[in-house]
């Protein structure tokens, strides 16, 4: 539906779907059955559970203890891996300290550690994504290639070393029109190109919705941790670099003169969004004159 302007009524579309992915619901699911059966006891949890500021407070409110390294944890302790998944080394350690473990990594990245494991060892990895990210680590420590690429632009794909065959792996919460557009550019590059990028089904929802909505409403707000990288890259496609669009984490960051001049406004979330926080938003913005008229859906 177009987003047409109203003189009397300020209007508020929503870019649905809204809030968690399967992966984010099942890590968070996960972390509140651990405190149901190890009552009182501290659970430690390696890194982030997902990327966002609110649920790691959340956590910490209700008894987790959050850690950089795995050998931070207390031998025998409760421990918790998080949705981006671990190298093998980690899990290993988490044995030989006879943590008593459970694992919240999305199912999506499993298989792509799987899938990364059954490669032919002799055939080259382009993986495109942050090398810093720990999904991306996790992934790329379950690989059986001997020759990986990582890259995180399409800049990057000319600095390549010649190949005659590939295989190609994604980062699941990139923007899936430029790993496709990578994935093109690098099938005309290498003869035998093998593309087995996936980007979470979720995600791509998500940046579908944003996308469409952007390109009629004033302004586009988009609800997520800065750290979160499908939340930046939800701002990247709604405009943020041209003022289009903001990245927030809650309601306190709002307010009411910046949207004076906004009657159309667009609302997505990234995939570790809670929806307590989508309701605050929208509440908040519902007091200060936006109603909500429609719904962008896929």
């Amino acid at each position: 539906m177009t987003a047409m302007a109203s003189t009397m009524t300020k209007q508020l579309f929503l870019a649905e779907p809204l809030g968690f992915c399967g992966g984010v619901r099942l890590a968070v699911q996960t972390f509140e059955d651990m405190l149901k059966k190890y009552p009182g006891e501290t659970i430690y949890v390696l890194h982030e559970l997902v990327h966002n500021s609110v649920v790691t407070e959340s956590m910490i409110a209700k008894g987790a203890m959050f850690v950089k390294n795995v050998e931070d944890i207390p031998v025998g302790a409760v421990a918790l891996f998080g949705a981006h998944g671990v190298t093998t080394a980690t899990e290993d350690v988490a044995k030989q300290r006879n943590l008593r473990l459970s694992n919240a990594v999305c199912p999506l990245v499993v298989q792509l550690q799987e899938k990364a494991a059954r490669f032919d060892p002799n055939i080259p990895l382009v993986f495109f994504g942050d090398k810093q990210h720990p999904e991306v680590q996790s992934i790329l420590d379950h690989a059986a290639a001997h020759d990986i690429h990582v890259i995180s632009s399409m800049e990057e794909i000319d600095s390549l070393p010649p190949m005659q065959r590939a295989v190609f792996l994604s980062q699941t919460t990139r923007n899936a029109e430029v790993v496709a557009a990578i994935a093109k550019r690098l099938s005309e590059r290498i003869p035998q190109f093998d593309n087995q990028a996936h980007v979470c089904p979720t995600v791509q929802k998500h940046q579908e919705a944003v996308r469409r909505l952007a390109q009629t409403c004033d302004a586009m707000l988009i609800i997520g941790s800065p750290h979160s990288a499908n939340g930046r890259y939800l701002a990247e496609l709604a405009g943020i670099s041209k003022g289009h669009a903001r990245l927030i984490e809650n309601a306190q960051q709002l307010k009411p003169e910046d949207f004076e001049n906004i009657q159309t406004l667009g609302l997505g979330t990234a995939t570790s969004t809670p929806d307590s926080v989508i309701k605050d938003v929208i509440d908040w913005l519902h007091e200060h004159g936006f109603k909500t008229v429609a719904q962008e859906t896929n």
